[in-house]
Protein backbone atom coordinates (compact mmCIF):
# COMPACT_ATOMS: atom_id res chain seq x y z
CA UNK A 1 0.00 0.00 0.00
CA UNK A 2 1.28 3.47 -0.88
CA UNK A 3 1.76 6.00 1.91
CA UNK A 4 1.14 9.75 1.68
CA UNK A 5 1.63 12.76 3.93
CA UNK A 6 -0.67 15.70 3.24
CA UNK A 7 0.73 18.88 4.74
CA UNK A 8 0.68 22.65 4.58
CA UNK A 9 0.38 25.65 6.85
CA UNK A 10 -2.64 25.85 9.15
CA UNK A 11 -5.62 27.70 7.60
CA UNK A 12 -4.35 26.79 4.11
CA UNK A 13 -7.03 24.24 3.24
CA UNK A 14 -5.31 21.10 4.55
CA UNK A 15 -8.54 19.75 6.04
CA UNK A 16 -10.51 20.48 2.87
CA UNK A 17 -7.88 18.69 0.78
CA UNK A 18 -7.87 15.73 3.17
CA UNK A 19 -11.67 15.40 2.94
CA UNK A 20 -11.67 15.59 -0.85
CA UNK A 21 -8.90 13.00 -1.20
CA UNK A 22 -10.50 10.69 1.39
CA UNK A 23 -13.74 10.70 -0.59
CA UNK A 24 -11.85 8.76 -3.27
CA UNK A 25 -12.53 5.02 -2.63
CA UNK A 26 -8.89 4.14 -3.27
CA UNK A 27 -7.48 6.73 -0.85
CA UNK A 28 -7.79 6.65 2.95
CA UNK A 29 -6.35 9.88 4.38
CA UNK A 30 -6.86 10.63 8.07
CA UNK A 31 -6.76 14.00 9.78
CA UNK A 32 -3.96 14.46 12.32
CA UNK A 33 -3.67 10.96 13.78
CA UNK A 34 -0.09 11.46 15.07
CA UNK A 35 0.63 15.18 15.58
CA UNK A 36 2.69 14.66 18.72
CA UNK A 37 4.86 12.04 17.02
CA UNK A 38 6.15 14.80 14.76
CA UNK A 39 6.37 17.32 17.60
CA UNK A 40 8.28 14.97 19.92
CA UNK A 41 10.63 13.85 17.15
CA UNK A 42 11.51 17.45 16.26
CA UNK A 43 12.07 18.24 19.95
CA UNK A 44 14.40 15.24 20.24
CA UNK A 45 16.39 16.47 17.27
CA UNK A 46 16.80 19.96 18.72
CA UNK A 47 17.99 18.54 22.03
CA UNK A 48 20.40 16.23 20.18
CA UNK A 49 22.20 19.26 18.71
CA UNK A 50 22.38 21.08 22.03
CA UNK A 51 19.40 23.37 21.56
CA UNK A 52 16.48 23.88 23.87
CA UNK A 53 13.23 22.48 22.49
CA UNK A 54 10.65 25.29 22.55
CA UNK A 55 6.97 24.76 23.21
CA UNK A 56 6.48 24.94 19.43
CA UNK A 57 9.41 22.88 18.06
CA UNK A 58 7.78 22.66 14.62
CA UNK A 59 8.24 26.30 13.74
CA UNK A 60 9.85 28.11 10.83
CA UNK A 61 13.42 27.47 9.74
CA UNK A 62 14.87 30.96 9.53
CA UNK A 63 17.31 33.06 11.51
CA UNK A 64 17.32 31.94 15.17
CA UNK A 65 15.27 28.82 14.42
CA UNK A 66 17.39 27.74 11.45
CA UNK A 67 18.63 24.16 11.21
CA UNK A 68 20.14 22.20 8.34
CA UNK A 69 17.58 20.14 6.44
CA UNK A 70 20.21 17.54 5.58
CA UNK A 71 21.28 17.25 9.23
CA UNK A 72 17.67 16.81 10.31
CA UNK A 73 17.10 14.11 7.67
CA UNK A 74 20.25 12.30 8.83
CA UNK A 75 18.96 12.39 12.39
CA UNK A 76 15.60 10.97 11.29
CA UNK A 77 17.26 8.13 9.40
CA UNK A 78 19.08 7.04 12.55
CA UNK A 79 16.30 7.79 15.04
CA UNK A 80 14.17 4.88 16.28
CA UNK A 81 11.29 4.83 18.74
CA UNK A 82 10.48 1.83 20.93
CA UNK A 83 6.93 0.66 21.52
CA UNK A 84 6.70 2.09 25.04
CA UNK A 85 7.79 5.54 23.89
CA UNK A 86 5.30 5.42 21.02
CA UNK A 87 2.52 4.34 23.40
CA UNK A 88 3.41 7.26 25.68
CA UNK A 89 2.94 9.65 22.76
CA UNK A 90 -0.49 8.15 22.07
CA UNK A 91 -1.43 8.53 25.73
CA UNK A 92 -0.39 12.18 25.67
CA UNK A 93 -2.43 12.78 22.51
CA UNK A 94 -5.65 11.70 24.20
CA UNK A 95 -5.91 15.11 25.87
CA UNK A 96 -4.32 17.06 23.01
CA UNK A 97 -6.66 19.22 20.93
CA UNK A 98 -4.51 18.78 17.81
CA UNK A 99 -5.40 15.10 17.45
CA UNK A 100 -8.33 14.66 15.06
CA UNK A 101 -8.18 10.89 14.46
CA UNK A 102 -7.53 8.39 17.26
CA UNK A 103 -4.85 5.94 16.11
CA UNK A 104 -4.72 2.26 17.12
CA UNK A 105 -2.74 1.37 20.23
CA UNK A 106 0.52 -0.57 19.59
CA UNK A 107 -0.20 -3.91 21.25
CA UNK A 108 2.01 -5.99 18.98
CA UNK A 109 5.21 -5.80 17.01
CA UNK A 110 7.30 -3.96 16.05
CA UNK A 111 9.11 -3.46 19.33
CA UNK A 112 11.20 -0.62 17.91
CA UNK A 113 11.14 1.17 14.57
CA UNK A 114 11.61 4.52 12.84
CA UNK A 115 9.21 7.43 12.59
CA UNK A 116 8.36 6.29 9.06
CA UNK A 117 7.83 2.76 10.37
CA UNK A 118 5.36 3.84 13.06
CA UNK A 119 3.59 6.12 10.62
CA UNK A 120 3.31 3.36 8.01
CA UNK A 121 2.07 0.85 10.59
CA UNK A 122 -0.52 3.26 12.02
CA UNK A 123 -1.90 4.28 8.63
CA UNK A 124 -2.10 0.69 7.44
CA UNK A 125 -4.16 -0.24 10.51
CA UNK A 126 -6.41 2.80 10.17
CA UNK A 127 -7.11 1.92 6.53
CA UNK A 128 -8.05 -1.72 7.24
CA UNK A 129 -11.82 -0.99 7.31
CA UNK A 130 -11.52 0.35 3.74
CA UNK A 131 -10.56 -2.68 1.60
CA UNK A 132 -10.70 -0.62 -1.60
CA UNK A 133 -7.92 1.70 -0.37
CA UNK A 134 -4.62 1.52 -2.24
CA UNK A 135 -3.22 4.65 -0.61
CA UNK A 136 -3.17 5.38 3.13
CA UNK A 137 -2.21 8.77 4.48
CA UNK A 138 -2.17 11.35 7.23
CA UNK A 139 -2.83 15.05 7.14
CA UNK A 140 -0.50 16.88 9.54
CA UNK A 141 0.03 20.65 9.43
CA UNK A 142 3.36 22.48 9.21
CA UNK A 143 5.44 19.31 8.78
CA UNK A 144 7.38 20.38 5.71
CA UNK A 145 10.78 19.71 7.32
CA UNK A 146 9.90 16.00 7.32
CA UNK A 147 9.40 15.98 3.53
CA UNK A 148 12.98 15.04 2.51
CA UNK A 149 13.12 12.16 4.98
CA UNK A 150 9.69 10.77 4.10
CA UNK A 151 10.39 10.98 0.38
CA UNK A 152 13.53 8.99 1.06
CA UNK A 153 11.40 6.40 2.87
CA UNK A 154 9.15 5.96 -0.17
CA UNK A 155 6.25 8.16 0.98
CA UNK A 156 4.30 10.41 -1.35
CA UNK A 157 3.85 14.06 -0.38
CA UNK A 158 0.87 16.27 -1.20
CA UNK A 159 1.35 19.88 -0.12
CA UNK A 160 -1.20 22.68 -0.24
CA UNK A 161 -0.49 26.42 -0.18
CA UNK A 162 -2.78 29.43 0.06
CA UNK A 163 -2.49 33.18 -0.43
CA UNK A 164 -0.60 34.29 2.72
CA UNK A 165 -2.86 37.33 3.12
CA UNK A 166 -5.88 35.04 3.38
CA UNK A 167 -3.98 32.67 5.70
CA UNK A 168 -3.29 35.53 8.10
CA UNK A 169 -6.84 36.90 7.85
CA UNK A 170 -8.29 33.45 8.49
CA UNK A 171 -6.01 32.98 11.50
CA UNK A 172 -6.69 36.26 13.30
CA UNK A 173 -10.17 37.24 12.07
CA UNK A 174 -13.54 35.64 12.60
CA UNK A 175 -13.44 32.41 14.59
CA UNK A 176 -10.01 31.27 13.42
CA UNK A 177 -8.83 30.61 16.97
CA UNK A 178 -11.54 27.97 17.31
CA UNK A 179 -9.52 25.62 15.12
CA UNK A 180 -5.93 26.77 15.64
CA UNK A 181 -6.04 27.90 19.27
CA UNK A 182 -5.01 31.29 20.58
CA UNK A 183 -3.79 33.67 17.86
CA UNK A 184 -0.17 33.33 16.83
CA UNK A 185 1.94 36.38 15.98
CA UNK A 186 1.65 37.32 12.30
CA UNK A 187 5.42 37.05 11.84
CA UNK A 188 5.30 33.46 13.13
CA UNK A 189 2.64 32.55 10.54
CA UNK A 190 4.34 34.36 7.68
CA UNK A 191 7.73 32.79 8.33
CA UNK A 192 6.01 29.41 8.49
CA UNK A 193 4.44 30.22 5.12
CA UNK A 194 7.86 31.03 3.68
CA UNK A 195 9.19 27.73 4.99
CA UNK A 196 6.33 25.95 3.24
CA UNK A 197 7.18 27.69 -0.04
CA UNK A 198 10.90 26.90 0.28
CA UNK A 199 10.14 23.19 0.45
CA UNK A 200 7.60 23.48 -2.36
CA UNK A 201 10.21 25.04 -4.64
CA UNK A 202 12.95 22.60 -3.62
CA UNK A 203 10.95 19.43 -4.28
CA UNK A 204 8.97 20.56 -7.30
CA UNK A 205 9.46 17.91 -9.95
CA UNK A 206 10.18 15.03 -7.57
CA UNK A 207 8.21 11.99 -8.81
CA UNK A 208 6.47 11.47 -5.45
CA UNK A 209 5.89 15.12 -4.59
CA UNK A 210 2.98 17.23 -5.76
CA UNK A 211 1.37 20.43 -4.59
CA UNK A 212 -1.73 22.46 -5.22
CA UNK A 213 -3.02 25.88 -4.35
CA UNK A 214 -6.13 26.31 -2.22
CA UNK A 215 -7.50 28.69 -4.81
CA UNK A 216 -7.23 26.09 -7.60
CA UNK A 217 -8.76 23.40 -5.40
CA UNK A 218 -11.80 25.60 -4.72
CA UNK A 219 -12.30 26.99 -8.23
CA UNK A 220 -11.29 23.94 -10.29
CA UNK A 221 -11.69 20.87 -8.06
CA UNK A 222 -12.04 18.35 -10.87
CA UNK A 223 -8.80 19.16 -12.66
CA UNK A 224 -6.85 19.82 -9.46
CA UNK A 225 -7.90 16.53 -7.83
CA UNK A 226 -7.33 14.66 -11.09
CA UNK A 227 -3.68 15.78 -11.08
CA UNK A 228 -3.20 14.83 -7.42
CA UNK A 229 -4.92 11.45 -7.73
CA UNK A 230 -3.01 10.63 -10.89
CA UNK A 231 0.24 11.45 -9.09
CA UNK A 232 -0.78 8.99 -6.37
CA UNK A 233 -1.45 6.35 -9.02
CA UNK A 234 -5.20 5.95 -8.47
CA UNK A 235 -8.05 6.18 -10.92
CA UNK A 236 -10.07 9.39 -10.43
CA UNK A 237 -13.80 8.64 -9.89
CA UNK A 238 -16.11 9.35 -12.80
CA UNK A 239 -19.47 9.74 -11.08
CA UNK A 240 -18.79 11.61 -7.83
CA UNK A 241 -19.70 15.26 -7.18
CA UNK A 242 -16.34 16.79 -6.25
CA UNK A 243 -17.89 20.07 -5.09
CA UNK A 244 -19.17 18.54 -1.84
CA UNK A 245 -16.49 17.19 0.52
CA UNK A 246 -17.52 14.20 2.64
CA UNK A 247 -16.44 12.81 5.97
CA UNK A 248 -15.06 9.28 6.02
CA UNK A 249 -18.51 8.04 7.02
CA UNK A 250 -19.96 9.50 3.81
CA UNK A 251 -21.80 12.43 5.36
CA UNK A 252 -21.42 15.96 3.93
CA UNK A 253 -18.60 17.80 5.63
CA UNK A 254 -19.15 21.29 7.07
CA UNK A 255 -16.06 23.42 6.60
CA UNK A 256 -14.00 24.83 9.46
CA UNK A 257 -14.10 28.32 7.96
CA UNK A 258 -13.10 31.20 10.25
CA UNK A 259 -16.07 33.23 9.04
CA UNK A 260 -19.07 30.93 8.91
CA UNK A 261 -19.59 27.17 8.56
CA UNK A 262 -20.28 26.15 4.97
CA UNK A 263 -20.94 23.03 2.99
CA UNK A 264 -19.31 22.62 -0.36
CA UNK A 265 -16.43 24.58 -1.83
CA UNK A 266 -16.42 28.23 -0.83
CA UNK A 267 -15.05 30.48 -3.56
CA UNK A 268 -15.85 33.49 -1.38
CA UNK A 269 -12.94 32.44 0.85
CA UNK A 270 -10.56 33.71 -1.84
CA UNK A 271 -9.52 37.32 -1.23
CA UNK A 272 -11.37 37.78 2.06
CA UNK A 273 -8.27 39.50 3.42
CA UNK A 274 -9.43 42.64 1.61
CA UNK A 275 -12.24 43.00 4.14
CA UNK A 276 -10.44 41.50 7.14
CA UNK A 277 -7.04 43.25 7.02
CA UNK A 278 -6.20 46.93 7.09
CA UNK A 279 -4.54 47.99 3.80
CA UNK A 280 -1.34 48.97 5.64
CA UNK A 281 -1.20 45.55 7.29
CA UNK A 282 -1.65 43.96 3.87
CA UNK A 283 1.33 45.93 2.56
CA UNK A 284 3.39 44.81 5.56
CA UNK A 285 2.43 41.18 4.87
CA UNK A 286 3.41 41.49 1.22
CA UNK A 287 6.75 43.04 2.17
CA UNK A 288 7.60 39.88 4.14
CA UNK A 289 6.56 37.33 1.51
CA UNK A 290 6.73 39.19 -1.79
CA UNK A 291 9.09 36.93 -3.83
CA UNK A 292 7.37 33.77 -2.58
CA UNK A 293 3.99 35.18 -3.62
CA UNK A 294 5.29 35.88 -7.11
CA UNK A 295 6.73 32.36 -7.44
CA UNK A 296 3.38 30.77 -6.62
CA UNK A 297 1.28 33.07 -8.80
CA UNK A 298 -0.17 35.38 -6.15
CA UNK A 299 -0.39 39.00 -7.25
CA UNK A 300 1.11 41.50 -4.79
CA UNK A 301 0.68 45.26 -4.91
CA UNK A 302 4.38 45.92 -4.20
CA UNK A 303 7.68 45.63 -6.02
CA UNK A 304 10.85 44.53 -4.22
CA UNK A 305 11.97 48.14 -3.81
CA UNK A 306 8.52 49.03 -2.47
CA UNK A 307 8.75 46.20 0.06
CA UNK A 308 12.11 47.46 1.31
CA UNK A 309 10.69 50.96 1.71
CA UNK A 310 7.69 49.59 3.62
CA UNK A 311 9.98 47.84 6.10
CA UNK A 312 12.37 50.79 6.39
CA UNK A 313 9.61 53.04 7.72
CA UNK A 314 8.73 50.71 10.63
CA UNK A 315 5.24 49.63 9.56
CA UNK A 316 2.61 48.49 12.01
CA UNK A 317 1.70 44.83 11.94
CA UNK A 318 -1.63 43.18 12.63
CA UNK A 319 -2.33 43.54 16.35
CA UNK A 320 -2.86 40.26 18.16
CA UNK A 321 -1.95 39.21 21.68
CA UNK A 322 1.52 37.65 21.59
CA UNK A 323 1.86 34.35 23.42
CA UNK A 324 4.71 34.26 25.90
CA UNK A 325 6.13 31.15 24.23
CA UNK A 326 6.21 32.96 20.87
CA UNK A 327 7.53 36.27 22.15
CA UNK A 328 10.55 36.11 19.80
CA UNK A 329 8.09 36.77 16.95
CA UNK A 330 7.14 40.22 18.20
CA UNK A 331 7.67 42.81 15.52
CA UNK A 332 10.77 44.50 16.94
CA UNK A 333 13.68 46.41 15.44
CA UNK A 334 15.72 43.17 15.43
CA UNK A 335 13.05 41.33 13.44
CA UNK A 336 12.72 44.28 11.05
CA UNK A 337 16.50 44.25 10.50
CA UNK A 338 16.38 40.52 9.72
CA UNK A 339 13.61 40.99 7.18
CA UNK A 340 15.30 43.94 5.50
CA UNK A 341 18.52 41.93 5.32
CA UNK A 342 16.69 39.07 3.61
CA UNK A 343 15.28 41.32 0.88
CA UNK A 344 18.64 42.95 0.31
CA UNK A 345 20.32 39.52 0.05
CA UNK A 346 17.76 38.63 -2.57
CA UNK A 347 18.37 41.81 -4.53
CA UNK A 348 22.18 41.45 -4.32
CA UNK A 349 22.25 37.70 -5.02
CA UNK A 350 23.76 36.73 -1.65
CA UNK A 351 22.55 33.28 -0.60
CA UNK A 352 22.16 32.56 3.13
CA UNK A 353 20.64 29.26 4.28
CA UNK A 354 19.25 30.93 7.40
CA UNK A 355 17.20 33.23 5.17
CA UNK A 356 16.18 30.88 2.34
CA UNK A 357 16.91 27.24 3.42
CA UNK A 358 17.58 25.94 -0.10
CA UNK A 359 19.76 27.38 -2.87
CA UNK A 360 17.28 26.21 -5.50
CA UNK A 361 14.47 28.06 -3.74
CA UNK A 362 16.65 31.18 -3.50
CA UNK A 363 17.41 31.05 -7.22
CA UNK A 364 13.70 30.73 -8.03
CA UNK A 365 12.86 33.66 -5.77
CA UNK A 366 15.50 35.81 -7.46
CA UNK A 367 13.99 35.21 -10.89
CA UNK A 368 10.42 35.89 -9.78
CA UNK A 369 9.00 38.97 -11.48
CA UNK A 370 8.43 41.85 -10.97
CA UNK A 371 11.43 42.26 -8.68
CA UNK A 372 12.08 45.99 -8.98
CA UNK A 373 10.16 49.21 -9.24
CA UNK A 374 8.45 49.43 -12.67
Amino acid sequence: MKMVLVTGLMRSGTTLLQKLLAAQPEIAVYSQPLPLLFVETKARYLRSVGREAPEYPIADQFQGTYFSSSDFSSFLQAYHIDRNAFAAILDQQRTYSGQRTEPPYPLSEPHRTSLAGWLRRTLTQLAEPRPSARVAGAKEVCCEEFIPYLLGEGFHIVQIVRDPRDVLASSIAGSGSRDVGRPRPPLFLLRQWRKSVAYALEFEGHPRYCRCRFEDLVTAPESTLYQLESALGVQPPTSRDRSQPLDLDGRPWTSNSSYQPRRGLDRAAIGRYRQALDPEVTRWVESLVLPEMLCLGYEPTLSLDDAIRVLERKPEQAEVPVRRELSEYRWTDDRRTEELGRLRQLREGTFDEASFIYLRAFQRLRTAKPMSTP
